[in-house]
């Protein structure tokens, strides 16, 4: 018998992130409270060949996504760590005139009516912050903060072609994707 397959997924949950160590290496997932939304819009074109009167080609190419992260609340630990941000000598949390984001992974869960589906999209890095505040009024209004972020592809050393995101709905392979950053292992051959 088929496997089940979602007919619709929602919500999304388990925010991780991990730091890039170096080019084969990540540092161990850091979960992330407070996840609202996380956006994603596809960078890429498909570029058609024409000949003989008709499509002779056709080639998508996959440059990632710009997306956005909306949580609830940035906290300094999370501004130093992922946007780039320093604390002085007292303290002080301190935004430098030249941010240096460092490439993370991002780890997360969608809800589905049959199975979740972990995901992970592989080089993401943030751009600087928008912040916005506002006046307490009559009925309390809590602020989401949001980030915009680039999804770019990334080369890994057991795959023949760079990789922007991996996904799965098996239950063996969800059990340790938030402890360590899944690796795309050797492409899968298909027999004809």
């Amino acid at each position: 018998m088929a496997e089940k397959e979602n007919k619709i997924e929602f919500g999304v949950e388990n925010l991780h992130l991990a730091i890039l160590k170096d080019e084969k290496t990540y540092e161990i997932p850091e979960h992330i409270l407070g996840t609202v939304n996380i956006k994603l819009n596809a960078k890429g074109e498909l570029k058609t060949i024409y000949a003989d009167n008709g499509v002779y080609f056709s080639l998508a190419s996959n440059n990632g996504y710009e997306g956005e992260l909306q949580i609830y609340n940035f906290t300094d630990e999370f501004k130093e760590k992922y946007f780039g941000f320093i604390k002085d000598g007292n303290g002080v949390l301190v935004e430098p005139s030249v941010l240096n984001p460092k490439p993370v992974a991002m780890a997360f869960k969608i809800l589905g009516d049959e199975k979740d589906r972990a995901s992970v999209l592989y080089n993401c890095t943030f751009e600087k912050p928008d912040f916005e505040w506002k006046t307490l009024e009559d009925k309390l209004d809590v602020q989401v903060m949001k980030i915009k972020f680039k999804a770019t592809p990334k080369a890994f050393e057991n795959f023949d072609k760079k990789v922007v995101q991996s996904s799965t709905t098996n239950e063996e392979l969800k059990k340790t994707w938030f402890t360590k950053v899944y690796i795309p292992s050797k492409e899968k051959t298909i027999s004809v």
